[in-house]
């Protein structure tokens, strides 16, 4: 016997119905934690340029990796941006002391992945020759300040120092 409808799924009586909270905006339109990783977020891109050059890459990336072809969008674009993603959070990382030496050879790692893909992209014919030379360019640069701090990090380090004892 079945009634016209779908009536089991609505409440009898909508004023019984259990009442849903729901998030009311901040003025500012963010949580105070929302707010507080945006201004945490905001000192490392000006405090660090590899922060803000990374930052910049995957902003440059992701419109890029979109226009790929249907059948590589979902493999290749998708390394592409995870692996862009993976590296600013080994950066994020290498933000604490502990785990700095870690975090940057992992964010080394990430880097080379990066040039990887971005390299058979190219040879594949997704990534035109003047974007594939930007991204390099981006990349090397992006290199160049990674290396700069895995090599302060590891003069700074006590095992180093042990090393050299001049």
């Amino acid at each position: 016997m079945a009634t016209g409808g779908v009536s089991f799924l609505r409440h009898p009586r909508p004023e019984a119905a259990p009442s849903v909270r729901r998030a009311v905006p901040r003025p500012g339109g963010a949580s105070r934690l929302e707010q507080r990783d945006r201004d945490h977020f905001r000192e490392y891109l000006k405090e660090s340029p590899l922060f803000a050059k990374s930052y910049d890459f995957i902003r440059w990336l992701i419109p890029q990796t979109v226009k790929f072809p249907r059948e590589q969008r979902f493999v290749l674009a998708h390394r592409l941006q995870a692996t862009a993603m993976d590296f600013m959070e080994c950066l994020y990382h290498a933000t604490d002391k502990p785990s700095q030496t870690a975090a940057l050879a992992q964010a080394d790692v990430k880097l080379k992945q990066l040039r990887f893909y971005l390299r058979i992209s190219h040879d594949l014919e997704l990534l035109d020759i003047r974007r594939y030379e930007h991204a390099s360019r981006l990349l090397e640069e992006i290199g160049r300040l990674l290396g700069a701090w895995k090599k302060n990090v590891t003069a700074g380090s006590p095992v180093e120092a042990q090393r050299n004892p001049s």
